[in-house]
């Protein structure tokens, strides 16, 4: 068995929570009517992108992982695959959702002005779409549901993930049909701006533009395309992205364009950053010489429970805006620091006392083991059996685990 460990990508998993969690609160403050910057540039670009940021980085890891137990196995394991994403995202994901539906719209303290009200409109078919993991598509046909609205990219990933490892295991060259997602994807989207335009407007066109607008398979492909280069050493392009002259232009061109409010051609925005995002992915995951570093106990363990820091952040934040407005009205402070102190601890107690049950069970379904199961680190002492490939992916023989 194979274990492949990528540093920074915790990290980086970290750092982009915590712009979602601060683009949530200004959110959220605006839905209790207290002054807020939901519409400042700078954060709402930060707490978009960060979506993107993961979308890039999950194609990026899943698409190595199944390149990695093809080349071991000779074929990618369909059933084990589903098993270890179910495993990973069904139980954190409907225990959310069950929450949001069947128990805090009965507890006041959870009531959200204008939102709450609203939830029990079509709500058998809102509820039969969450169970059938389509939360983006609620939010597109229904709007905010409270407290479960955030899991409508976690949707998006999951219908994706439906396609991937039959694209990685059926073609040879996984390389051109990533292209050809990333092809068509765009034709559609400009196909559907331009019926939009034309005068072409209906109620379905309308809700179908707006699901494919946020169906980011083409920003997971591309994450999926910076794996292969990875995989495949393509070392022409790693010579160029991993150059020092690179990332330090990467980095000043992403700071000024986010910093200053500068924007790109709107339609292209999102794959502009998605291929922003898989350089920087590169250098950070593989490159021995990148300028930026995320690897620390402490980002790397905050990032391993990124899931539940996205998924009960919401919950975190009413809580504690209800607090400050009782006992510190206005009080900006206490309502970042509460909220992500509170978001904390119900990951951490998630992770450890409920997420790590399931965890612990990929490992029966895995050939290659990465993520959360991966014990040791790029930096620590490896031992007589360990070997480093490709400069930053670890392998070591272990022994199968016990079904």
């Amino acid at each position: 068995m194979t274990k492949v460990y990528f540093p920074n990508c915790f990290g980086l998993r970290f750092v982009a929570s915590l712009f979602v969690i601060c683009y949530h609160i200004e959110q959220v403050k605006g839905i209790f009517n207290m002054p807020n910057h939901f519409k400042n540039f700078f954060l709402s670009a930060m707490g978009n992108l960060s979506i993107t940021s993961f979308y890039v980085l999950s194609g990026f890891l899943i698409t190595y992982l199944l390149m990695q137990e093809k080349k071991e196995t000779g074929s990618v394991d369909l059933k084990k695959f589903y098993i270890r994403r179910a495993l990973r995202i069904w139980p954190l994901y409907y225990l959310v959702i069950g929450l949001s539906l069947f128990v805090f719209p009965h507890i006041d303290y959870f009531y959200l002005p204008n939102l709450t009200e609203k939830l029990h409109n079509d709500f058998g078919v809102k509820t039969l779409l969450y169970m059938l993991a389509l939360p983006n598509v609620v939010i597109i046909l229904y709007g905010i549901v409270p407290f479960a609205s955030q899991s409508w990219s976690i949707g998006v990933e999951e219908q994706c993930y439906v396609l991937w490892p039959l694209i990685l295991k059926r073609f040879r060259q996984p390389h051109k049909v990533l292209v050809s997602v990333i092809g068509i994807y765009l034709a559609v989207k400009f196909g559907l701006m331009a019926l939009t335009k034309a005068g072409f407007v209906s109620a379905g066109l309308t809700h179908f533009a707006s699901f494919w607008g946020t169906f980011s398979i083409d920003c997971i492909a591309i994450g999926g395309l910076a794996a292969w280069i990875v995989f495949e050493k393509k070392t022409r392009v790693l010579s160029v992205v991993f150059s020092r002259y690179t990332q330090i232009a990467l980095y000043g061109l992403m700071a000024f364009l986010l910093i200053g409010g500068y924007t790109v051609y709107k339609p292209l925005f999102f794959e502009f950053y998605a291929v922003l995002f898989a350089v920087v992915i590169l250098n950070l995951a593989a490159n021995k010489r990148s300028i930026l570093s995320l690897e620390n106990r402490l980002f790397s363990y905050m990032g391993k429970i990124s899931y539940g820091l996205y998924m009960y952040h919401a919950i975190a934040i009413v809580v504690v805006i209800r607090l400050v407005m009782t006992y510190a009205p206005g009080n900006t402070f206490l309502l970042y620091a509460g909220s992500f102190a509170v978001t904390f601890v119900l990951a951490i107690a998630s992770y450890e006392l409920f997420e790590k049950r399931f965890l612990q069970k990929k490992k029966i379904y895995s050939k290659v083991i990465s993520g959360e199961t991966v014990e040791f680190p790029l930096d620590s002492v490896p031992s007589q059996n360990d070997r480093v490939v490709q400069s930053r992916v670890i392998t070591k023989p272990v022994a199968p685990a016990n079904p």
